[in-house]
């Protein structure tokens, strides 16, 4: 913090009223996020971590924690919700949904936080997605077509050629892809009361109901090797993770302690386990808790006055993008002077990814010298708006 305040000073000491308020607003917002949550303890971890951050408030955004630095950061905030990231195979993407252009569709965004893309135009809800192993598919659930249920979809990762894979009663949700990418794992509520888990097979077209009963299986996660799920199971005040091997039947506990237990996710060497817990029973505070397969009790790496939810976790450290705009960017920079240093807001990212008109920006004229009879002129440098262009035709 003391050195970002220390740039923040070098800026104003340099005259850039503009770059200073926008570097200050910068810093500013980091340190919030980072006292709304922020890394307790990942000496034995690795990677990043991307979630849900559900504000005091109820406001539902996407951060992304880097467990070796113990840095956290926004990706994605808006006035609108956020939920259920994903990080692409190779670690450079992340998908969500978002109800940013009127209902709920799939996103993809880039690790640092520009380059946002809308997947899907359905006017029916469309949630939960997730990549395949070799990133090039995405699976999700959506309503659209019916009004009574909705089933699980794969698509192309560029939101083209969607598919429809189940053609089930009542909701159908949160699907998985398994490591070897032949099998989808999805909760369904199609025999309430209580919610089961399904495995799609892709190959054969079919579902195979891995359990059955009439509290609620769901949040499933897949273990490396692919023949172990995780999930949670309970009900009420009482959910814990659970863990189960494909074609035994029984499930065995993964949490000792009482409480409420949700989205569990394996570490990439399968000997970690990563979910989130409840941890004021009542409050609705969820932090992140990690369980080795030879520890006994879990160990909270979270903190903070928000609820973490939704996690994704890569091992791959932070992508090196190049410092080149996006096209998104200088689509932006038109509408501004290149005179000033402009960060594009969460709101504008949105507004280009729906196709919203951007709301266009004045341009400042530098003012005329004291004590001056001659008439301003406009600095070289700066771009014309519109107006200027017709009255020159």
């Amino acid at each position: 913090m003391l050195t970002l305040l220390g740039q923040l000073h070098n800026i104003f000491r340099a005259r850039k009223p503009t770059a200073f308020a926008i570097a200050a607003s910068l810093v500013i917002s980091n340190y919030q996020a980072l006292a709304e949550v922020r890394i307790t303890d990942s000496a034995d971890l690795a990677g990043r971590l991307v979630f849900t951050k559900i504000s005091p408030n109820g406001q539902k955004d996407l951060m992304v924690a880097n467990l070796d630095t113990g840095e956290t950061r926004e990706l994605f905030a808006s006035k609108s919700l956020e939920e259920y990231p994903s990080w692409s195979p190779d670690g450079k993407e992340v998908l969500f949904y978002s109800d940013i252009c009127g209902d709920r569709e799939i996103f993809s965004i880039r690790s640092d936080g520009k380059d946002l893309k809308r997947l899907t135009k359905s006017k029916g809800v469309d949630e939960d997605p997730d990549w395949s192993p070799d990133g090039e598919k995405i699976v999700f659930k959506s309503s659209r077509g019916s009004k009574e249920s909705s089933n699980i979809f794969v698509m192309n990762a560029d939101g083209s050629r969607v598919i429809q894979l189940t053609d089930l009663r009542k909701d159908n949700a949160v699907p998985k892809w398994s490591p070897n990418g032949d099998e989808i794992v999805f909760a369904s509520n199609k025999d309430w009361p209580g919610w089961d888990l399904l495995i799609h097979h892709l190959p054969t077209k079919t579902n195979f109901q891995l359990t059955t009963g009439t509290k609620n299986y769901s949040r499933a996660a897949w273990h490396p090797s692919g023949n172990t799920i995780a999930f949670s199971f309970g009900e009420s005040t009482d959910v814990g993770i659970y863990a189960i091997r494909k074609g035994k039947g029984k499930a065995e506990k993964m949490t000792e302690n009482a409480g409420r237990h949700f989205d569990p996710v394996f570490s990439d060497n399968g000997k970690v386990i990563l979910f989130t817990k409840e941890v004021n029973p009542g409050k609705k505070n969820y932090q992140v808790f990690t369980k080795g397969n030879d520890t006994g009790s879990p160990k909270q790496i979270t903190d903070g006055s928000s609820s973490v939810r939704n996690v994704s976790w890569t091992s791959l450290p932070d992508y090196p993008f190049s410092e080149e705009p996006t096209q998104a960017e200088e689509s932006s920079s038109e509408e501004a002077s290149p005179t000033e240093l402009h960060e594009i807001s969460f709101d504008e990212r949105a507004d280009q990814a729906c196709g919203r008109r951007l709301k266009k920006r004045p341009i400042k004229l530098q003012p005329a010298p004291e004590n001056s009879a001659q008439p301003t002129e406009k600095p070289r440098n700066i771009i014309r708006n519109l107006e200027d262009l017709e009255k020159e035709q």
